[in-house]
């Protein structure tokens, strides 16, 4: 995950930035959906300061894209909100089922889903087939296909629009098999709860994948309880970009095939709310409103929370913020000169600076708590580098770590300028310019520039940018596996021209051969260990700062329900409006 806006996300970035907040203690302090006291009907608003990354199912990886796909897509696999380890059958009938040698899948999805208008018929076995096919497709171009499902046979990234995969095979309208090339089922299961899974219509998007870029974005349709208003030709004329996104009911839904009460009728989301303070405010003192890409500011985070302390919750979804380096780039190309960054960091400023110890845990590594290989790694304590021990940052350690690179005078004195790329977002604008401080402590001139948060993933996710510096990186798992942190941001191979979330850009063929070698191993502890090994070995090659691990902070007007999904976001699907006096 997904740019987290941890991410990610996922950068997608997963996602994406993560800014995070405080008080955990007061997780989940109202009524969940179902209770009592919900009602069923009405719509919400949420209040974005951004945008999509993609209205495409099959492109979209940021963490917040997902509130949406996640209300209007089904995937072979989900997760409930009260559970993000343990995946249940979606569109599956029920849990996939792997051949004892590891090459083979098969997956049974359920008779009575239909797609949403104007597509008006029943889902196949043929259309989550060729979702899949299409992630591979070069007007597509999945950010996440190659990572997840590359072992299928024949599986090929970058593939004229329309190819087929022949791993994946059809014997009925009901019944998937997936051939894999090499043993590696337990990650093409996890990865079943991704949104490429989710079918899609071959008849009716065919013509829109067979342009240079695919056009489905623009006409996407949906199998969950929500779609994005359309018209008779399928057009969203529900989304406007930068401005606002549409929910309604999906008319063709089957509540009895799917586990999510859908309470809403709808939902409209409100997107250019880059004044996180004031959207907070509303939120707080408004009615049927729901916080959504961001996080408020600490200050406001602070004082709110003394007024309206039930308002608020606290999740952690398993991510980690950090600032990273392009080790491609001079004077980052040399270890020494990261380590000396990492070293004089004040980490402990920087978890200050968005809520302090109840806002996260400072990280030590990459892999956050509850993940596969976190132990190996060396827990919370982490791999005892000394360029980690003092949180606080260490000029002197700095200073000794720039006179190996070769600055004798124990500071950055080359007449580079480094690049930084940082976000205009209340938080994304604080956060950007305390790593600039931090740096330029160090003896490095910097140059800040700040763009909104579509155009700052932009220019740091495309490889051919000179950008050295970008300090708003976060990721969220996919799922609770290392795989999914480590493989796509510090795998050389996952380095792509744009949307690239290894935006370190590490390309070490020894990390790169032990990242394929971990990916086939199916015992649990060997699969830990290896993971936990691979975190310690990147970890020390500092290719970017491991700030924290975070907490979200998401806001609620008192009159909604809200819950908050499996992996840190409001949850459409189950929140729901609480029933006034009135209503008894």
């Amino acid at each position: 995950m997904r740019p987290v806006p941890v991410g990610q996300r996922r950068l997608r970035l997963a996602a994406a930035v993560l800014p995070f907040a405080v008080l955990a203690v007061l997780l989940l302090a109202f009524p969940p959906a179902g209770h009592a006291q919900d009602r069923r009907g009405g719509e919400v608003t949420m209040l974005w300061a951004g945008d999509v990354d993609s209205m495409d199912p099959g492109i979209a990886y940021g963490s917040w894209s997902l509130i949406v796909h996640g209300a209007t897509q089904r995937p072979l696999l989900a997760f409930r909100p009260e559970s993000s380890t343990q995946a249940v059958p979606d569109l599956a009938a029920a849990p996939p089922e792997i051949s004892a040698d590891g090459l083979s899948v098969t997956v049974r999805i359920k008779p009575g889903i239909r797609f949403s208008p104007p597509v008006d018929r029943e889902v196949t076995s043929r259309d989550v087939k060729y979702a899949i096919e299409r992630g591979f497709f070069s007007s597509v171009n999945s950010p996440y296909a190659p990572l997840y499902f590359a072992d299928i046979v024949g599986a090929r990234p970058g593939v004229a629009p329309g190819t087929e995969i022949p791993g994946i095979e059809t014997p009925d309208d009901q019944t998937l098999v997936f051939r894999l090339a090499r043993p590696r089922a337990g990650t093409l299961v996890a990865a079943m709860v991704m949104a490429l899974t989710a079918p899609v219509p071959p008849e009716y998007a065919r013509p829109l994948d067979a342009r240079k870029t695919s056009t489905y974005a623009r006409r996407h349709v949906a199998t969950g309880p929500y779609m994005i208003r359309n018209d008779a030709a399928g057009s969203l004329t529900g989304y406007r970009p930068g401005r606002r996104i549409e929910l309604v009911r999906n008319p063709n839904w089957a509540p009895e095939t799917d586990f999510r009460p859908a309470h809403l009728d709808g939902a409209d989301i409100r997107i250019g709310r880059q004044d996180t303070a004031a959207a907070t405010r509303e939120i707080l003192r408004g009615r049927r409103l729901l916080s959504g890409d961001y996080f408020p500011p600490v200050s406001e985070l602070r004082r709110e929370l003394r007024r309206h302390p039930t308002q608020f919750v606290f999740p952690s979804a398993g991510g980690v913020a950090y600032v990273t380096m392009n080790t491609r780039l001079a004077p980052f190309d040399d270890v020494n000169v990261r380590r000396a960054v990492v070293a004089g960091f004040d980490r402990v400023g920087a978890l200050r600076l968005i809520g302090g110890s109840r806002a996260g845990t400072l990280a030590t590594h990459y892999l956050p708590p509850g993940t596969t290989g976190f132990a190996e790694a060396g827990g919370r304590a982490g791999p005892g580098l000394d360029f980690y021990a003092r949180p606080s940052g260490s000029r002197r350690l700095a200073a000794r770590y720039l006179r190996r690179a070769g600055y004798e005078r124990g500071r950055y004195t080359g007449r580079r300028e480094i690049q930084m790329v940082g976000t205009t977002d209340t938080l994304g604008r604080l956060t950007s310019r305390y790593a600039a401080r931090q740096l330029r402590r160090l003896g490095f001139r910097v140059r800040l520039r700040l763009l909104g948060p579509e155009r700052a993933y932009e220019e740091c996710g495309d490889s051919r940018r000179r950008v050295h510096v970008c300090p708003f990186a976060g990721w969220q798992r996919d799922f609770p596996d290392a795989q999914s942190v480590i493989d796509p941001l510090f795998s050389g191979a996952n380095i792509t021209r744009t949307g690239n979330n290894n935006l370190s850009q590490l390309d070490v063929p020894e990390i790169n051969a032990s990242i394929e070698a971990a990916k086939g191993l199916t015992d649990p502890t060997a699969r830990a260990r290896a993971w936990g090994e691979l975190d310690r070995r990147i970890t020390a090659l500092a290719p970017s700062v491991a700030l924290f691990w975070p907490r979200a902070a998401l806001a609620r007007s008192a009159d909604v329900a809200g819950v908050v999904s499996a992996i840190g976001y409001w949850d459409l699907t189950f929140t729901a409006l609480r029933r006034s006096e009135e209503e008894g």
